[in-house]
Parts: structure tokens; sequence; C-alpha cells
């Protein structure tokens, strides 16, 4: 027999009661406020992970704006270094992931109980990531505060990653403020510019969300347009940038656009790599790169006994470039 679930209601004595009910009513401002901190550039934000565990969930819960494209891209960036994970599809409608990556497994999130698997998956794995579902997208973050998750993060050494993937879009701007006002601190904040629709994110790039967001550390990336083209030949062949790039039934000009754009894809998941993979992967410390100290050249010596000039040095060419 199957142990019924245990649940934890959110009483008026709980602490994420409390947090919510605060940010909820916030306190009246004062007449004259002070001028909020600047924000602190993403690049200069040193973060590195806590946990050994980490888990990525989608939080934007606009329909349409690739949230599939890229946790399918996010697999294989994680399959090209070899790295162990999980994935989990939980749209029963399209199945966009199970339908390019077989090997997501579908969660069922109709009842926030079924994603109790996705914590029971770290049994197998330190990573594990999540598709997004559209208009139920907010369903995660009921469950990670119902379970509170967020507050057992040290207990789990898990930390959180939350994607938030914005266009040129209002709609997109505002769920992300939304989500950031909710869950704040408790995790890490990866925000995704996806380029498809516009070449530019300037209601993102001067909203307060944005500010918002720079003030908790989080770390900016951006999608590219995929050309229409090679974006037909994913949807109608139902195989992934990596699987068409196999694919030698393809003009090879068209795999190599397809390998330039994944590079540069895969680029931008590698500046993002603090935010994407387990602190069990990023706290090895990398081995000293060797050095290799070439001899000096043994002195020659003249008729007069003398040693000559030290010869002029020059950069070393490898023979195979002569």
């Amino acid at each position: 027999m199957v142990a019924e679930p245990e649940y934890f209601p959110m009483d008026e004595s709980s602490s994420i009661y409390s947090r919510f009910l605060n940010k909820a009513r916030p306190a009246s401002e004062p007449a004259h406020s002070p001028e909020p901190a600047a924000p602190v550039p993403p690049e200069s934000f040193g973060y590195r992970p806590l946990g050994t565990k980490r888990l990525i969930v989608p939080a934007t819960s606009k329909g349409g704006v690739g949230k599939s494209y890229l946790t399918l891209n996010l697999c294989e960036w994680l399959r090209a270094q070899e790295l162990p994970f999980v994935a989990f599809d939980p749209d029963w409608c399209n199945s966009t992931l199970t339908r390019f990556y077989p090997e997501a497994e579908f969660i069922d999130i109709s009842e926030t109980v079924h994603l109790d698997n996705v914590i029971r998956a770290f049994e197998r794995t330190d990573l594990v990531l999540t598709d997004g579902v559209g208009s139920l997208q907010s369903k995660f973050i009921d469950w990670l505060e119902e379970t509170r998750v967020f507050d057992m993060r040290e207990e789990l050494s898990l930390d959180i990653t939350m994607l938030l993937i914005i266009e040129e879009d209002k709609e997109t701007v505002f769920q992300a403020g939304q989500a950031v006002e909710r869950v704040g601190d408790r995790a890490n904040w990866l925000v995704v510019r996806n380029l498809k629709t516009s070449p530019v994110t300037e209601i993102y790039d001067n909203s307060n969300a944005r500010k918002s967001l720079l003030e908790l550390g989080a770390k900016e990336i951006t999608i590219e347009r995929l050309p229409w083209n090679l974006n037909s030949m994913i949807q109608k062949s139902s195989k992934s940038i990596s699987g068409l790039v196999e694919d030698e039934s393809i003009f090879f000009l068209e795999r190599q656009r397809l390998r330039s754009y994944q590079q540069r894809l895969f680029d931008e998941f590698t500046s993002a790599r603090d935010f994407l993979l387990p602190g069990s992967v990023i706290n090895i410390p990398k081995p000293p790169e060797p050095t290799v100290e070439e001899p000096l050249p043994p002195a020659e010596t003249g008729k007069a006994g003398k040693a000559a000039a030290a010869p002029v040095s020059r950069p070393r060419v490898p023979p195979a470039e002569v």
C-alpha cells in the first residue's frame, strides 16, 4: 500500500504564510522614500551554489514563449557534457519535450502531490529540470511553498533555479515581477531573453522587475532567433538541433548553420553554468593547467672563447602549422 502523502497546511503561524501576507500587504511608504539601491550588474555577481543538488523550474506562465525549446536545448547542452540529469515533461496537451527528447519522464501536475516525484528523482541524480506548462506554471511555486521545499534547501542540500523567459511583451515582464515578488531570495534567478519575435527587450530592460532581479543577483542570457528554414526542419523531422546536425541527408551547409547556432546557444548556457549545474559538479576544483617550460638554448661560444649573444626570441610555431 502506498503511504498517504504528508501535507503541510498554511495556517497563520506558518512562516511561509506570514511571509506571503507581508508581501501581499506592504507597509505604507514614508512620504520621502530613500532612493533605491543601484542594481548589481549581473557580470559582477559572484554566485556560487550552496548545495550539491539543483532543481531548475520555469517560472513564466505565458504560453508560447519558448519554455519547451529552452528546456530541450538545456538537455542537449547537458548531454554534450555527459552530465547525468532527469527531465520532466508536465504538459499532457502538447508534450513537446518528450516529442524531441524521449528520455524525458511525463509527470501529471493536475494534482500538486504528483510533483513530489521531482524530489524523489534526486535519489537518482543531482540535477533535475522540468519543462513548463503554460497557465498551470504557478502550480510549481504553489507546490514548493506547500511542501516547504524553499525552507528545506539547506537540509536537502538543494539549490533552486527559477527560469524567466522574457520577450518584448508586457505580460512576460509582468509575470517575472510577480514571480520575483513571491519567491524573492529563496531561489536563484536566470533570465532568458528570447529574441524569436523581436531583436530587443526594451520593455524588460526598463522595468522594475529587472531592477529587482538584478538586486537579487540574477543572471541574464540571450537566445537568438532561429531562422525560419532551420526551425521548419526541426518541426518537420521532430529532431532536436543535435539530431539534425548528425543527419547526413541534410545539406552540409545547413548542418553547419545549425552547428554555429547551437554553439552560440551553448556558450550562453556555459556563461550561466553556476545557475544551471549542481554544486556537486561546480564545486569540484579544476586541475591547474600544465605548464611546459622550454629549456634555454645552450650558449654558443665564439673563436675568442666568449659566449655569443643570446639569439633573438621569436614565438614558437607548431610544426603542423609551418
